[in-house]
């Protein structure tokens, strides 16, 4: 990761956060906008390939994930916070969007990106030595953007509205591009 020696900071500081009951704050980014969190951090979570810091939100009033790579200005407010009854359903639930599985085929020359991502253990190889990829996924946005990243090189086998979804993508990249890769228009940037 290109933020490696940040997120290592920011997990030493939430981990000390967390063990001593302090309010964080942060600056984060997300599609919506950019926003200030208040936060009382209870775990430190890795899935999908990413670190999140799970905790009670005063700003949303609810329990949420907010990814390490997507926060700024981590300080600690100084202010020690009461541990709230977390139902074990908030962990999965929060994040909201449901788990969904994963499953497409990758060409046999991608072995070394499904590697680096997910571990040697995350695909089979098929008679035809492509690769068949299983997972058990919970962040549609960062799985269709990993997707869209190999182009060509690998197509989706489930879930079918993840097929579906990447078919618009395509569509609506071919008429940004038009066919054959000849430009449809040409924007002149200052």
């Amino acid at each position: 990761s290109h933020s490696q020696p940040s997120l290592a900071r920011k997990i030493e500081v939430i981990k000390k956060m967390i063990l001593e009951n302090h309010l964080i704050a942060f600056h984060y980014y997300e599609e919506e906008g950019e926003s200030q969190r208040l936060l009382e951090p209870y775990r430190l979570v890795f899935r999908d390939s990413f670190w999140y810091v799970f905790g009670y939100c005063r700003e949303e009033g609810a329990f949420c994930f907010f990814r390490l790579d997507r926060l700024a200005r981590l300080r600690d407010v100084g202010e020690i916070f009461l541990v709230r009854d977390m139902p074990e359903s908030e962990l999965a639930d929060c994040a909201g969007e449901e788990p969904f599985y994963l499953q497409a085929v990758f060409e046999a020359g991608e072995k070394y990106h499904l590697v680096e991502s997910y571990g040697e253990d995350s695909f089979s190889v098929l008679e035809d030595g492509s690769l068949l990829f299983e997972y058990d996924c919970t962040d549609h946005r960062t799985v269709m953007r990993w997707i869209l990243g190999f182009g060509g090189k690998v197509e989706v086998l489930k879930p079918e509205w993840l097929r579906e979804e990447l078919h618009r993508q395509a569509k609506r990249m071919e008429k940004r591009y038009g066919e054959s890769g000849e430009r449809l228009s040409l924007r002149t940037v200052p």
